[in-house]
């Protein structure tokens, strides 16, 4: 009507007083219009304050209220916690000490991390490291990692404690000795090899060691026979008889 009436002002068929009523009333009804939306928004806002929707798909814990409980908002008591279990989090720390190569193999790509039963039987699972804590524990000398693990066997379960291994790097050629074939002296670190049924003195450089074995980075070549038990009275030159062998590869 007032789009009619102001087409008809237009061309005098009608005075304007009578176009600008027709216009005036009907920003009166569209103004009912927008406050009758506003009544129903706010009635569809009530409305969701009667359902809980859980933010994740997950398992409920024990329920802390029956029907007809009087419940509040904000209450320090939930109504029921939700963990959610594919994927999960597992949290592990590192000493302070062990920053230097975190950050060092994190800028080459992604880490694995294994979780592996506390007893050491069995791989739960394995994924990638995705959080390093921004500070390190004044108290503790450590600080906090997490990884994502998916679990969709549920092995994993929230609280449960695991053994976490985080792998830094895999070097599938490295040499590798039992520590206790490693023996000291004043010149430093040497193993005794087996040339010709014969003890011979080898110098070598351990990079490191992990799950008593011994990486070596110098000194050594694949395939070479080197003694594991070292008796007390070993001399470079001794006849022996060998039973075993340098095994290659280790990853940390």
């Amino acid at each position: 009507d007032a789009m009619r009436a102001e087409e008809l002002a237009v061309l005098e068929y009608i005075p304007l007083q009578q176009a600008e009523q027709a216009e005036t009333l009907a920003e009166a009804q569209a103004a009912i219009v927008a406050a009758d939306r506003a009544a129903v928004e706010l009635a569809e806002i009530q409305l969701s304050y009667t359902k809980i929707t859980a933010p994740i798909s997950g398992k409920t814990g024990n329920v802390t209220v029956r029907i007809g409980d009087l419940v509040v908002a904000n209450s320090a008591s939930p109504l029921v916690v939700v963990n959610q279990l594919d994927p999960v989090l597992v949290d592990f720390n590192l000493t302070q000490g062990e920053l230097r190569d975190l950050f060092h193999y994190q800028k080459l790509g992604t880490l694995e991390t294994r979780v592996i039963y506390e007893d050491q039987s069995k791989i739960l699972g394995t994924g990638d490291l995705v959080f390093i804590d921004n500070m390190v524990n004044q108290q503790t000398g450590t600080f906090l990692l997490k990884a994502a693990i998916p679990n969709d066997q549920h092995l994993l379960w929230p609280g449960m404690l695991v053994t976490v291994d985080l792998v830094l790097t895999t070097e599938p050629h490295a040499i590798v000795v039992p520590i206790n074939a490693v023996q000291q002296d004043q010149q430093g670190s040497f193993v005794y090899c087996v040339e010709q049924n014969r003890t011979k003195i080898k110098r070598v450089e351990v990079s490191r060691e992990l799950e008593g074995l011994a990486v070596i980075s110098k000194g050594l070549s694949m395939n070479e026979t080197v003694l594991i038990t070292i008796p007390p009275d070993l001399i470079e030159g001794n006849l022996v008889q060998t039973s075993t062998s340098v095994s290659p590869g280790v990853s940390e």
